[in-house]
């Protein structure tokens, strides 16, 4: 997705989970176990406010974290949702910054922002009755973010105990494949036979990855034990 796409992703993203949390905040979250729909919109929006900051400054470093605001409202996650945007599309994909590998540009927060809005907008739609799947589009860059960033940075290769292939079956280019050596963690995107194959439609794939039960059954071919060791090493990864 184009960075203008990613950001108008995390606004539409966080107005939708807004809407889903006002008048609801201590309705209790499903697929984050303690959490209420007040402790999902005071984790984003200080989320948001911390990557605002750390995009404003181009920080060369981990900034600290904010507090918690004296009022936790859909109404003030929206007021950090439109700072950051601003502070997204000021800065536009290319402004040094630091991120969870150290130092790089912030085309990395533009996306980690759209995919982490999406996934929590789920969350609180979740709380109040059915959530719409995640855009095919928005929900394949979340899963090469996870798969192709995440799961190298903080996975060790001896978690997995095979070669795993993810196809997204509602896109043409939405393949992985994950492959275990003795020193690190392969990620391609082509269409390879693998231990273990994965289908499903990429919205439910996003869910999977990190760790959200899928919308539907998806279909599974292969050795499902190593499925499941990549699901627990991803779990550690998000």
């Amino acid at each position: 997705m184009h960075p203008d796409e990613l950001i108008e992703a995390t606004r539409r993203e966080t107005v939708a989970l807004a809407a889903a949390a006002k008048g609801r905040m201590e309705a209790e979250v499903p697929s984050c176990p303690g959490w209420t729909l007040e402790v999902l919109v005071n984790h984003l929006g200080r989320v948001q406010g911390w990557v605002a900051e750390m995009v404003r400054q181009g920080a060369s470093d981990r900034v600290p974290f904010p507090g918690r605001p004296d009022a936790v409202t859909p109404e003030w996650l929206l007021d950090q949702n439109e700072a950051l945007v601003a502070a997204l599309e000021e800065a536009g994909p290319d402004r040094p910054v630091w991120t969870f590998a150290g130092m790089g540009t912030s085309r990395f927060w533009i996306r980690r922002q759209a995919v982490e809005a999406a996934i929590h907008r789920w969350d609180a739609q979740l709380a109040s009755g059915p959530a719409e799947p995640v855009e095919t589009e928005l929900a394949l860059a979340g899963v090469d973010e996870m798969l192709d960033f995440f799961l190298p940075l903080r996975v060790k290769p001896d978690q997995l105990t095979g070669s795993a292939h993810l196809h997204a079956t509602d896109s043409e280019h939405g393949e992985w494949i994950v492959q275990p050596t003795p020193d690190e963690i392969l990620v391609g995107h082509n269409h390879e036979k693998a231990d273990v194959a994965l289908r499903a439609p990429a919205s439910d794939l996003l869910l999977m990855v990190w760790g959200r039960t899928p919308m539907q059954e998806p279909e599974v071919f292969g050795d499902a034990s190593v499925l499941a060791s990549l699901q627990n090493a991803l779990a550690g990864a998000a």
